[in-house]
Parts: structure tokens; sequence; C-alpha cells
């Protein structure tokens, strides 16, 4: 798959997102032992009103187009360039004001569809309607970087969707892999060619054996590590808390796929949507505190995602419905803080939808360059 080097690199140079500094030293727990860094996915699901999550309270027209859903300019915590913050997302602020969240506006693709199925397997993907790919965006780094380090898993994911890992096979685990015996794992089984004698067999069968000892093994360090973290949060809360105490548990996986649903806001959307924001706000700071105790953040990304935003003009119900383009999170202890990309142009839209100018395999491209020290499958 190939995308323009315009709308590439058009994220920024590719260092940008870090801070200048040189990385700092690992200083308590398990950092000292990794050999890998981490990757933290969060989706939103049902697709996130950016327009209410990082506010343009100083464009008069989001009032205009939002008479009853509009966050009055008052409850807005001010960031730069006339956007601010849900009042819900207060220690995400406290995160940006330490310089370690990084807003990235007006992220999209081309000719966006606004069907959560299809959208949501773009952006897993790395894909695009006219140019569709076939497996999880990070495949294909994980895979090689399994030849280079040793590690327990490639990733897991603790929601119940891992489909950002679709074309993956050995080492991507599932939700239940750390309680259920092995052999319950094993639905791609009945995939596999019964040919006797067979290398391919062989080898699939030596493959089962190794997976098998690497799950117990992880399962008898997590049952004899302490459970010492608990985050905020409901149930993202919940999941971030299993990669913490995962992680401190010295168990070597570099990516962690975790949700949040109910993103979907066609009706009465204010006290839901906050209710959500508040619920991410708590889970990511809780998560973020885990993880500086561990020793670990200088060598973490956090990053949000979601299918789509919502419209710009809320609709008859008091909601949103599906839109285009939406601003995302991303967070690290060598991450460069701030607000990047233009404020959502309100004034010119096609039919109520919102322009992307920034396309999201551009992120994609700076985590696998700058964090993984890969390259882009697509590229």
């Amino acid at each position: 798959m190939t995308i323009s080097r315009r709308e590439s690199l058009s994220f920024f140079g590719v260092t940008s997102l870090f801070a200048l500094t040189p990385f700092l030293m690992p200083h308590l727990g398990i950092a000292q032992s990794r050999t890998s860094k981490l990757l933290i996915l969060v989706e939103l699901k049902g697709g996130n009103d950016g327009l209410n999550t990082v506010i343009p309270y100083s464009d008069p027209h989001y009032y205009a187009l939002r008479p009853t859903l509009a966050i009055p300019s008052r409850q807005v915590i001010p960031l730069a360039h006339g956007m601010g913050l849900n009042s819900k997302l207060p220690h995400l602020a406290k995160l940006y004001d330490a310089g370690e969240l990084r807003i990235i506006q007006n992220l999209g693709y081309p000719d966006p569809t606004l069907s959560h199925f299809d959208s949501i397997r773009y952006w897993e993907t790395g894909g695009e309607p006219k140019l569709p790919s076939k497996n999880g965006w990070l495949i294909h780094s994980l895979d090689r970087l399994a030849t280079q380090q040793k590690l327990d898993a490639k990733a897991l994911y603790l929601d119940n969707s891992g489909d950002v890992f679709q074309g993956g096979l050995d080492g991507y685990l599932g939700p239940q892999s750390l309680g259920f015996k092995p052999v319950n794992l094993a639905s791609r089984d009945a995939m596999v060619p019964h040919i006797s004698g067979s290398s391919l067999l062989d080898k699939l069968v030596q493959d089962r054996q190794e997976d098998e000892q690497r799950l117990q093994s992880m399962q008898r360090r997590l049952n004899q590590s302490e459970k010492r973290f608990k985050i905020r949060g409901g149930p993202l809360g919940k999941q971030l808390a299993q990669v913490c105490n995962i992680i401190d548990s010295s168990i070597q996986i570099p990516v962690f796929k975790e949700a949040l649903g109910g993103f979907d806001t066609h009706k009465f959307q204010v006290k839901r949507h906050e209710k959500l924001l508040s619920h991410l706000d708590l889970a990511i700071a809780d998560a973020v505190k885990a993880l500086k105790d561990i020793g670990i953040w200088d060598d973490t990304i956090i990053m949000t995602y979601s299918e789509f935003g919502r419209r710009a003009k809320e609709n008859g119900s008091k909601g949103t419905d599906h839109g285009t383009t939406a601003p995302h999170f991303m967070l690290g202890g060598r991450i460069s803080g701030g607000l990047i990309g233009k404020n959502p142009r309100l004034r010119q839209m096609k039919e109520n939808n919102l322009s992307y100018n920034m396309d999201y395999r551009s992120v994609y491209e700076f985590i696998l360059r700058s964090h993984f020290r890969d390259y882009p499958q697509w590229l």
C-alpha cells in the first residue's frame, strides 16, 4: 500500500514529537531489564466527539452549530490558539502542562467512510477506501522485533477486539490468555491442514509447545507478583491496571491494546460523553503514575484512536452523528507536549463534515520509526 509523501509526512518532522533532551536513566523497577519500548493503545469505541473533547471555544461557529451541546467557554480548560480541553479532563490538562501530552488535531484519511466497521478496519490496518490493507499496522514491525529481542508475547489485547493485530499468528494474545490454560487458546488449529509428516505441521506443533511454555511462564510470574496497581476509570481503568501489573511482573510484551466503549453518542450526548471523558482522564492519569513508579514511563507511548469523529452540527436528538476527523492524544515520558495541527475549520465544511489536514498514518509512521526503530509496511 502506498500513500503520498505529502500526506505521510504532513504530521511533522519525524522527531518533533519527542523532547530534544536525551533519554532519562531508568530509576525504578523493571525498566533496567526491559529490552523493548512500550506502546499502549486505547481505542475510543464508537467514534469520539472531538469538538467536545478538544474544544474550539474561541470560534463563534462552534456555538452556532451546537446550541445545546456546546461546552460554555467558562467550563473549558484553555490550552493554546483558542482551543481548550473539556473540563472532565483535568488530569490530562496537567500532563499537557507538564509537556507529556501531545494533542494531534484533525486526524483522518482521504475519502472517509462513516461506517463503523469499515472505518475502524482502516484505522487498525493503515488503510483507506481506495487502498485497503489486510494486516494490522503493527504486525510487520512486531514480527521483526520478535526476531531481535526475547519477548514473552508480541502484543496483548484486554478488551473484546484484537482486530488491530489482524494477520498476526504466533505471539498475539487475547484477554483470557493469562487466565486460561494454553490449550484453550487453540482456535487457529481448525484452519491448519492435518498433513502427516509435513514439515509445516511439525513446525506448528513445535510453535504450539513453545507457546504453552511461554504462557505458563507468564502465568507463574503474574501469580507470584504483587498486584499493586489499582486504577480508577471504570472498565478502562481495570484494563490498564492489568497492563501495569503485567509490566511490573517483568513480562516482556511491547504492545497492549485496551478500549473504552460508548462513544456513539447519537442521543442525549452531554452527560454520557462527560462520564466517558472522566473515565478516560482518571484511567490515563493513574496509569501514567503507575508507569512512572515502575520506571518505564520514558520508554512508553500511550495513544488514543477511534474510527472517526462526530459531525460538527448537533442533530435533533441532542446528540451528534457519525463524522470524519477528530483529535487524538499521545502521551509519553519523552513526548514533546503541546497542540499540533490546524484548528477545526468550521466555516469550510463539506456536508457538515470537517476536512482532515493530517493523515493518521503519519502518526503510525512516527511511532514505528522513532519508537520502535522500524519502518511502516505501507511505504
